[in-house]
């Protein structure tokens, strides 16, 4: 129940510009009959300065995404608390953006997972050489071996990128001939 209280509080802060915007105008429009020009130039002036603010927040979140692309690029294994040291950036807005990313990442070379509450960006190249060992048929230790290069270090990352990537249907699942 406390949650629905936080995602409210959330959405109405997001939109609390617009709502003081447009209460300006309203208030603006009851005055049409005292001071028609002065009101016209009001609700101008208020729409120009909400358009602003939407154009400033877009071109922000604009920037950040690409900041983040960048980093993303150069990492073969990267954490959401590395990116945030790097663009230093607050980690609770890495991670949900890296939330976001990760839903739609179905048709991406790349990949996003969520492993000890902290979210982990494998690049394109790693994700190609876990397929290829994957289905040469290695075990994980191999497939751990295979992958030192890139910066992997424990069997739980090599599992959560198979299970996302079972998940996603981007390999199959390897029938056990026991």
């Amino acid at each position: 129940m406390p949650q629905k209280y936080v995602i409210f509080i959330k959405k109405f802060r997001q939109h609390i510009l617009t709502i003081i915007f447009l209460t300006i105008i309203l208030i603006a429009l009851l005055f049409i009959n005292i001071n028609p020009v002065a009101t016209i130039w009001i609700c101008v002036i208020t729409i120009i300065l909400l358009v602003l603010s939407f154009l400033i927040s877009y071109i922000a979140s604009v920037l950040f995404t690409k900041k983040l692309g960048k980093i993303l690029k150069n990492h073969y294994k990267i954490d959401d608390k590395g990116i945030a040291k790097e663009i230093k950036q607050p980690l609770k807005k890495i991670q949900e953006k890296m939330f976001k990313l990760s839903q739609h990442q179905d048709k991406k070379e790349w990949l996003i997972v969520f492993l000890e509450k902290h979210y982990i960006y494998f690049h394109q190249k790693v994700i190609h050489k876990f397929n290829e060992l994957y289905e040469n048929g290695s075990a994980e230790k191999q497939i751990l071996e295979g992958l030192k290069d890139f910066n992997l270090e424990t069997r739980a990352e090599i599992k959560s990128i198979k299970e996302a990537l079972l998940k996603q249907n981007r390999i199959k699942e390897r029938i056990s001939t026991e």
